[in-house]
């Protein structure tokens, strides 16, 4: 799953993705940055289609069952 956006507060779509047990993309200036490590997220320049590419490759890259316990285990940590 991709956001990377200019900015958004907490964006309830990467929350819904993580919890689905997906890798996520976002950029710095998204609130659910703060949700995200290396196991199943990548945070990168919004404006940066060439880090934006890298980063989506290594997503893809990473194992299923790596990606999906280490998602939803995020999103379920999120006290909302």
């Amino acid at each position: 799953f991709a956001l990377p956006t200019l900015y958004d507060p907490f964006p309830n779509a990467v929350l819904e993705a993580l919890a689905c047990g997906l890798p996520v993309l976002t950029s710095p200036t998204s609130g659910a940055a703060e949700l995200l490590d290396d196991r199943f997220g990548r945070v990168v320049d919004a404006l940066d289609v060439a880090a934006q590419t890298r980063a989506l490759h290594q997503l893809l890259n990473i194992p299923t069952a790596q990606v999906v316990p280490a998602a939803r285990g995020a999103a379920a940590s999120c006290d909302l």
